[in-house]
Formats: C-alpha cells, sequence, structure tokens
C-alpha cells in the first residue's frame, strides 16, 4: 500500500504542476473588455516560473518572463479609441480575447446611490429595452470583503450593454456612461465596484488611512483582527436569537405560505411593536426574511365596501396575505 499511495502522490503532483503552467489572466481582463485610449496600458497574468509569454493586440506584440512567483506584465503603448480588437496570450498554452474595445473606462464606486440598479430607476421597463448600445461594456464586480488588496477577483468578465446584461447595473453608472457615449462618440466601459451602506474609510487603504492620526491605532489594530473568528462569533449569535423565537419548520413549503394559513396556531410566536425596524427591536444584525401576523375583524359591511390595507414603509421587499390569500407585495424597494 506505501509504494501504491507514493506513486498517487506522484501523478497527483505532476497534473497540479501542469494546471500551474497555463497562462492565465486576471478576471478583470476578458473577452467584451474596454481599454483606456490615449494612454499605455498593461497586461498581466501568471503562468509557470521562467516561462515566455506573448502577448499580440492590434498589431502590435510584448513579450515577458514569469518571475519567481509566477506573475509576469507587458505593458503596450497608447492607441487611439477603436476596435473591435482580438487579443492572443501565448505560453504553453493559448489565450484569446476577442471584442475588445478602446475608448474610456470609468469606475462606478460608491454606496447604494451607485448601486442602484437600473431596473428599479423611472420608466425601467423602457430603459432596458432600449438599451442597445455595443459600444459601451459593463463590468458588475461581485461583493467581496477581503482585509489585504487580492489579485484576482472571483465571477468576473465585461458584457456588451444590452437588456439582458443592464438591468441589475448601477443606473447612474448606465446612465452616465451613456451620455458620454453619445456626446463623445467612443466606446465606454463601465466598472461597477460599490456596495450600499459602506463608509469612505472602507475604500481606502490601509497605507493612506495611516497618515491620519484619527485612524492610524485602528489600521494596526485590524493586523490581530481575525476575520473567521467575528464572522463565527456573528453566527453563533444569530443561531441564538433564531433558536429563541422558537420557529418550528418553514414558512414556504413547495410555494405555499403555510405560516399564512388562517387557522395557523401562532400562540407560540413573539410580539414585535409596528412599525418600526426589526433591527432596533430585538433582531439586531438579522438580514433576512421575518414573517408576520395579524388578527383583525370588520363588520361584514364595512368588508363588502372594500378597504385598504397599510403596511407601513417597507424595506426593501414583502408579501401579504389576508385570509391566506396574497392582496399585494413588492420587491426590491426602498422606504415605500
Amino acid at each position: 500500500m506505501k509504494h501504491v499511495r507514493f506513486l498517487t502522490l506522484l501523478i497527483l503532483s505532476s497534473l497540479f504542476l501542469h494546471v500551474k503552467a497555463d497562462v492565465k489572466l486576471p478576471g478583470i481582463l476578458t473577452s467584451n473588455m474596454v481599454l483606456q485610449r490615449n494612454a499605455e496600458f498593461k497586461i498581466w497574468g501568471w503562468a509557470d516560473k521562467n516561462e515566455k509569454v506573448s502577448v499580440t493586440f492590434n498589431g502590435v506584440t510584448r513579450t515577458a518572463k514569469a518571475g519567481k512567483d509566477m506573475t509576469w506584465s507587458v505593458t503596450f503603448p497608447s492607441m487611439a479609441a477603436g476596435g473591435p480588437y482580438t487579443m492572443t496570450i501565448k505560453g504553453k498554452n493559448t489565450v484569446t480575447l476577442d471584442n475588445i474595445l478602446m475608448g474610456d473606462v470609468w469606475v462606478c464606486s460608491g454606496q447604494s446611490n451607485m448601486e442602484w440598479p437600473v431596473i428599479q430607476s423611472n420608466n425601467a421597463e423602457q430603459e432596458i429595452t432600449s438599451a442597445g448600445y455595443p459600444g459601451i461594456r459593463l463590468f458588475l464586480t461581485p461583493h467581496n470583503v477581503q482585509f489585504e488588496p487580492v489579485d484576482d477577483i472571483e465571477n468576473g468578465g465585461w458584457m456588451e450593454c444590452n437588456p439582458e446584461t443592464i438591468g441589475n447595473f448601477t443606473a447612474v453608472g448606465y446612465f452616465f456612461g451613456r451620455h458620454l457615449y453619445e456626446n463623445l462618440n467612443v466606446p465606454i466601459g463601465l466598472l461597477q465596484t460599490c456596495w450600499g451602506g459602506t463608509v469612505v474609510e472602507t475604500w481606502i487603504s490601509g497605507e493612506s488611512m495611516q497618515q491620519v492620526p484619527e485612524f492610524r491605532e485602528r489600521v494596526e489594530n485590524l493586523s490581530k483582527y481575525d476575520p473567521k473568528e467575528e464572522i463565527a462569533r456573528r453566527k453563533a449569535r444569530m443561531d441564538e436569537l433564531l433558536d429563541s423565537f422558537g420557529a418550528d419548520g418553514e414558512g414556504m413549503v413547495d410555494g405555499k405560505p403555510v405560516w399564512a394559513a388562517p387557522d395557523l396556531d401562532e400562540s407560540s410566536w413573539k410580539k414585535m411593536e409596528l412599525p418600526g425596524l426589526w433591527e432596533s427591536a430585538g433582531l439586531e444584525g438579522l438580514d433576512g426574511v421575518v414573517w408576520f401576523r395579524k388578527e383583525f375583524h370588520l363588520d361584514k359591511d364595512v368588508a363588502e365596501k372594500g378597504i385598504t390595507l397599510h403596511v407601513g414603509q417597507i424595506d426593501d421587499s414583502d408579501i401579504t396575505w389576508v385570509n391566506g390569500k396574497r392582496v399585494g407585495g413588492m420587491t426590491n424597494k426602498y422606504n415605500i
């Protein structure tokens, strides 16, 4: 058995080294991207140590050799607006990127005002339907908490702007980019990197923050901070909080709202005063779904005349049932 295990390890190691030898690009460099016009630009990635890599784009070829850290980079000269072009990266393998444009690239960064999507803008249906702009390219950066700079992102990729891709993209970024595209007549690249509720300090490097006396100690303390421990602590607290409510089962079963049934026994449910934020009423830190039930009685003549039910401001989604029948709801709105 020892010989078998030893041979197996050798085979796995050989396969691992073979995968490492492949030329790889970061998620920000993909087909459909826009590169900044009228300025030198860099293309970079990873390959096996000492591997020679050549990059050809718009008639220009640049070569480099991967270093000990397996990284490589090449710099291309300034180019005018235009395209589409194809980029070929060759090492022990070949990577081809197509439909690339030279134009202006803008970073759309900020909080919820920037993250607000086109699908929730005014005249959303009309705006989405008319969003056929192949000269505008979109890059949506996924949410990902990191305490140190990272070399790559997951689930990246540039997309052409069209009705299928624009709905969940930043509305401010899109309308800004569309205005530029229509007035400058050059390709526009929009890179969305925003997160509602974040503070400005989280968008500044630790090195820069340490130059501000009020933040120096906080930045130094981050080196002692273990995010995994904090996540585990918060999860344990949330599990304890949810267990205290004693909810048994699920509210929705096979798409049916079982907790909206008129004859449901809710005697074990806890009470909360509404309207109000549940985060301020004992559910601090909860980002999820909460079910509420309220019993009221109407005289027959009042019910027959028809009534309007006001549930207060909702943030961000709700579904309302009366006697088990759905009577209203909304999705991804804010304080409406």
